[in-house]
């Protein structure tokens, strides 16, 4: 739904130069959107950082992400009408994001979308995506679902939870398969 480099790169690439560390070029930033935050940071900051100074990037990241989402920060195009058609329908609309809840929320709220979402569920640090949509789905008793996504991690969580996936072609992940399991 949002287009995460309109904001990311320029962050991380602004803490990399306050901290003495080389940039890195926006296709190379892009590669890690998707992952865990904290897999991302110990790729650009290397993996010899302590897990308090991941924190401290994560702040730093985070806050200049704060400012620039206001400034440039974009939705893809059409996002806006689909939820809006899809919840006129009566589809329940639900978030299971490797972003932390804060950022997820700030994003939300930020393109007044928050309404069309019955649950957000965030990055948990020790679970995969398969085990927080299956926790949603036990949470809610819900028998089915379909998730869509664009990397190829997300059309795995729905196979291992036995969901429909729609994988697409627009966002980060270039390796999308689109699965269906048609019963």
């Amino acid at each position: 739904m949002f287009k995460t480099d309109t904001i990311f790169v320029d962050a991380v690439n602004q803490v990399c130069m306050t901290r003495g560390v080389e940039t890195w070029e926006r296709d190379k930033l892009i590669e890690l959107i998707g992952k865990p935050t904290i897999d991302i940071y110990r790729i650009i900051f290397e993996d010899k950082i302590t897990n308090e100074e991941v924190e401290i990037i994560r702040y730093e990241v985070r806050s200049i992400e704060e400012k620039l989402l206001i400034q440039s920060g974009k939705l893809y195009d059409g996002v806006v009408d689909i939820l809006v058609k899809l919840k006129k329908a009566g589809y329940t609309l639900w978030i299971c994001t490797n972003g932390s809840d804060i950022y997820a929320n700030r994003i939300l709220n930020t393109f007044l979308i928050v309404d069309k979402f019955s649950i957000i569920k965030s990055r948990v640090e020790a679970l995969i995506k398969s085990q927080q949509i299956k926790q949603v789905l036990d949470e809610t008793e819900w028998c089915s679902a379909i998730v869509v996504g664009d990397r190829i991690s997300d059309t795995e969580a729905a196979e291992d939870t036995g969901c429909l996936s729609i994988g697409v072609s627009y966002g980060y992940g270039c390796c999308v398969k689109l699965t269906l399991h048609l019963q």
